[in-house]
């Protein structure tokens, strides 16, 4: 692993939530930890997405599926943001795309996995996000 890219990762995680990435390639093991600067207040963690978010008890939370940046346009159509605020309160159907998670040049889409309604976008355009961290929260059609 070069350098460069070592410094892109730390560049792009300093200013997020994660606060450890364990990275392993078939030549490289890479375990980067560190702590709040003192002085700084450290984020909020949020253990139980429940406890920041006010849905129905029904709603279901859209989970990243790895590690990456969120996008909430394909980067080679910004112009055709999958409307990550134009969203919330809308129906969307299981598979329709919500957002993008981009790692390095794999980009991968987010979809609904039901039918419903956003209720909920947890992470801006361009956040760096964790494995597991709620991104969306929605609430089916069997809710309504």
């Amino acid at each position: 692993m070069k350098i460069d890219t070592i410094a892109q990762l730390v560049a792009r995680l300093q200013h997020s939530s994660i606060d450890s990435v364990d990275l392993q390639t078939p030549h490289t093991s890479l375990k980067l930890r560190w702590a709040p600067k003192s002085g700084t207040p450290s984020p909020p963690k949020i253990d139980d997405p429940s406890d920041a978010i006010p849905p129905t008890i029904d709603s279901i939370i859209i989970k990243a599926a790895r590690m990456g940046q969120f996008l909430d346009a394909h980067p080679l159509h910004p112009t055709t943001q999958t409307h990550q605020t134009s969203l919330v309160d809308q129906r969307v159907q299981a598979g329709q795309i919500l957002g993008y998670l981009q790692a390095d040049t794999v980009l991968v889409a987010i979809r609904a996995p039901v039918d419903g309604v956003l209720h909920q976008t947890l992470v801006s355009h361009h956040d760096v996000v964790g494995y597991g961290q709620p991104l969306y929260v929605l609430n089916p059609d069997s809710l309504y």
